[in-house]
């Protein structure tokens, strides 16, 4: 309930040029893991026609909206289970997260990542930053030139999987919102002491 009327963090932003790519820049440690990249509703309701272990993380509706505003869902199942899940928000309205939804973002040209979930049975098998290079990937065919990621500054292994993936860090953010009211400030990383 406090969550609906107060919310307070502070943020390290990430973020990745996408110009030159290596192929094989990060492989999961899960040889039969299968990514799933889901951009239009059809796509997500066949996956769930083929047993794909999506109703039981999301609300399926949420989940349509969500896609009809322009947020992509990269998935990684292991079998039919799911893994991992991350959005990436192409545009505005798809955004979601709180210290990005500021103009800090030319989403002509970039795109945001976030939120991301390893579930708990699967984490330490590199599957968030292999999915997050994945992403990179495929945003590079999309013509994106950067994309950016928050993470709270104290969550190190969110940390350790971003920056495996080479993204780097530039900015800090401490964000506030009490009721309807957003606060935020930002600073370049170098200031940080």
């Amino acid at each position: 309930m406090r969550n609906l009327f107060f919310s307070y963090g502070d943020y390290y932003i990430y973020e990745r040029e996408l110009s030159g790519l290596s192929e094989t820049e990060f492989a999961s440690k899960i040889p039969d893991a299968t990514l799933k990249i889901v951009s239009t509703t059809q796509e997500l309701e066949g996956l769930m026609v083929e047993g794909f272990d999506i109703n039981r993380y999301f609300d399926a509706e949420e989940l349509k909206l969500r896609i009809n505003k322009g947020m992509i869902l990269f998935c990684v199942f292991i079998g039919k289970n799911l893994a991992h899940r991350s959005f990436v928000a192409m545009n505005s309205k798809a955004n979601v997260d709180p210290v990005l939804s500021r103009p800090v973002i030319n989403w002509q040209n970039e795109a945001s990542i976030g939120p991301c979930t390893t579930y708990i049975k699967y984490r330490g098998l590199n599957l968030y930053p292999y999915t997050l290079s994945q992403i990179c990937r495929y945003l590079q065919r999309e013509n994106k030139q950067n994309v950016k990621i928050t993470t709270s500054k104290y969550n190190s292994s969110s940390i350790r999987g971003i920056e495996q993936a080479k993204f780097r860090i530039c900015r800090e953010a401490r964000y506030l919102r009490l009721f309807h009211l957003k606060f935020w400030k930002e600073k370049p990383i170098k200031e940080i002491s």
